[in-house]
């Protein structure tokens, strides 16, 4: 199946979620994420602000802040690889109505110590369908293996295969609601 076909399919799937059901199965991704060792340890953790049906990870942030990590968002346009530290201010984070504020400044790539990822899709072997428009594959690529990058889903957007192509970039973990998939030289 070719990738439009797919994220057409998934997305159809993902828009079934009751908003009930999406605020329990991202709650327990949240907890998830909170025990990996490498998202613990981060001090600069890139990020993002969830669209319509993609985890929302915010509640995250309030976790991150306590623990003195720096949350950076993507700006836009997106078809340019920029991240920006999310102000200070903003916190505590109400998890669904209070705007996210972003400084005026960028981080540098080679400080970011773990990537977020939203996924439309993955595999067993933690390749990522996303939107279709190479953001974080480029974003991967020019941060280099040093970076932790963790895709983060729902178990109902695995599939068997996701079809990938040169410029596609491998995950190191992938988080859901039912655990981790990793990869398996990476200790968690």
């Amino acid at each position: 199946m070719d990738k439009i076909r797919l994220r057409h399919q998934l997305n159809i799937k993902l828009s079934k979620l009751s908003s009930s059901d999406k605020f329990k199965r991202d709650a327990r991704i949240v907890h998830n994420l909170q025990q990996l060792r490498g998202l613990q340890n981060a001090k600069i953790v890139a990020a993002y602000c969830p669209r319509s049906n993609e985890i929302d990870i915010r509640p995250l942030f309030n976790w991150l802040h306590q623990r003195r990590a720096q949350i950076a968002l993507p700006l836009q346009p997106y078809n340019t690889i920029r991240f920006s530290p999310l102000s200070s201010t903003n916190f505590p984070i109400s998890t669904y109505k209070k705007p996210l504020v972003i400084s005026e400044t960028t981080v540098t790539f080679s400080h970011i110590d773990v990537i977020l990822v939203p996924l439309v899709g993955f595999d067993q072997h933690r390749n990522r369908l996303g939107r279709g428009m190479g953001y974080y594959d480029r974003l991967i690529k020019t941060c280099g293996p040093k970076v932790l990058c963790i895709g983060v889903g729902y178990e109902l957007q695995k599939v068997a295969e996701i079809p990938t192509e040169p410029h596609d970039e491998q995950l190191d973990l992938i988080v859901t609601e039912d655990g981790v998939t990793k990869k398996p030289t990476l200790p968690l």
